[in-house]
């Protein structure tokens, strides 16, 4: 429910979803966000006149029911025209429609391409955690849940959190474990050349794409449970898990979600076919070592096409996902919109869940620092929006990251607040002498709980995912 309000009306709790004027030279580094204190009021009081408020991610009492209207009457599209498309994130420049909805549609009308996709310049942010807005949904512990928008022609789709971290963790750990153990089938069978088994990777991934539709936290946090030593199985599924959560985020249907699911199992399986001394290598590849290693892609189409029978949108998004809008990527140097909207959101979180597991010639790093690097590759290696709506899906403290307080003491996010994106939910697991906690302590920061200093605990840093050896699976359902 978003109604335009003069500044001089705003109050506490209001969510700003849009500005009169450009979000670029105002104090506002998050496109979006929620009206904390009289300071902030005083900065739109000083460079706007009226704002757009969503009452649908505001809180407390400036929070309201969304309305249920009927559906808009269908009507045709002109072509080159955008036609009634709604989004539920982030919000453009006053008077334009964000880039992204424009590939919305594309998205829902099947079609794999951007052709007629907009790259609009968007603000290149100073600071990462300006990037960090509501992505329109609720903390798992807020007293209300957001409800779904209504399913018209060309809006978005809405997914709500349905169940708490701890409950989809439990229905859905099994299907997870399960997945590796596809994974590991669907290798093996590649490697002997045997026909993969595609019923079990099929009902696999529908079953965790359900998942991921009612809360996307637990498969993000059972992603953080793996072994350092298996980086092929991991890999895969962090991919396809990331993949799913990010189509989610950005309103894709659950078809379209089951999709890249898919992609994200199969986009690198072709790397089977390559020498083992070649993957395994502890540095970096030499030219001739690379002209080996890109054929992996190759290998990757003719498996999927010959032995998986795999739909064509699946084997072009993988024959794509390492293009480059540059034209830097391979193997066939696609630029810019030539590659299309999956498999660029496919590269994107291929690279960033590379970043995050541990290598023989390199340390794993944290998901601050893969963000940060994420976000150097805009309108570089990645396009502005697919940028932008991935770190506003993954926020700076996803699901089991280890980060330090400003207290000294050491905490793993267990859940997202998807409205104060800096005020997790979370476990002490280590003293501030970093030493193990006897009883380790469950913290909402959205309370504002106290500290042993006295001050509220608040998070000084993000650290790698092995930092102090703290292995996760510890403190799984603690």
């Amino acid at each position: 429910m978003k109604e335009m309000i003069a500044v001089q009306d705003l109050q506490a709790g209001m969510f700003v979803e849009e500005l009169d004027r450009p979000w670029l030279g105002t104090p506002f580094l998050i496109e979006g966000f929620l009206i904390e204190d009289d300071e902030q009021l005083e900065q739109l009081r000083g460079c706007c006149s009226f704002v757009h408020v969503d009452r649908n991610r505001s809180t407390g009492t400036q929070w309201r029911e969304p309305e249920r209207a009927k559906a808009p009457e269908r009507r045709a599209v002109e072509p080159g025209r955008q036609g009634n498309l709604v989004w539920h994130g982030r919000s453009g420049a006053r008077g334009a429609v964000p880039d992204f909805l424009c590939l919305l549609r594309h998205f829902r009308e099947g079609s794999m391409d951007s052709d007629t996709s907009q790259r609009a310049g968007g603000g290149l942010l100073a600071r990462l955690a300006g990037l960090f807005g509501s992505s329109g949904e609720a903390d798992p512990e807020d007293a209300r849940e957001l409800r779904p928008a209504q399913a018209t022609e060309g809006r978005a789709e809405v997914y709500p959190v349905r169940t708490s971290v701890e409950q989809e963790m439990i229905a859905v750990a099994p299907a997870f474990y399960e997945a590796r153990a596809v994974v590991e089938r669907l290798i093996r069978d590649v490697e002997s050349r045997t026909v993969p088994d595609l019923s079990q990777l099929t009902s696999t991934v529908s079953t965790l794409v359900q998942s991921v539709v009612r809360n996307p936290d637990a498969l993000l946090w059972l992603t953080r449970l793996k072994r350092a030593d298996e980086y092929a199985y991991n890999h895969a599924i962090d991919v396809s898990v990331h993949l799913a959560v990010f189509g989610r985020f950005i309103g894709l249907p659950p078809a379209a979600i089951e999709m890249l699911g898919t992609v994200g199992l199969m986009q690198d399986v072709g790397l089977v076919s390559l020498p083992a001394e070649l993957l395994n290598k502890p540095g970096p590849l030499q030219p001739a070592e690379k002209k080996i290693f890109v054929e992996h892609v190759r290998h990757s189409i003719r498996i999927l096409r010959e032995e998986c029978h795999l739909n064509e949108k699946v084997i072009e998004t993988v024959a794509r996902h390492h293009e480059r809008i540059d034209g830097q990527g391979y193997p066939l140097g696609l630029i810019g919109e030539k590659i299309g909207i999956y498999a660029e959101m496919a590269g994107l979180v291929d690279t960033y869940c590379a970043m995050l597991s541990r290598r023989p010639y390199r340390s794993a790093v944290s998901t601050q620092a893969a963000l940060e690097k994420i976000n150097t590759l805009r309108n570089r290696k990645f396009s502005d929006a697919i940028v932008n709506q991935f770190v506003q899906c993954v926020g700076l403290y996803p699901i089991g990251t280890l980060v330090e307080m400003e207290s000294g003491e050491i905490g793993v996010v267990i859940a997202q607040n998807r409205v104060r994106r800096l005020k997790p939910r979370l476990m002490l697991i280590l003293g501030h002498d970093k030493k193990p906690l006897k009883h380790p302590a469950t913290l909402n920061l959205l309370r504002d709980p106290v500290s042993r200093t006295g001050r509220p605990h608040a998070i000084r840093q993000a650290l790698p995912p092995d930092a102090y050896g703290i292995d996760p699976q510890e403190y799984l359902l603690a």
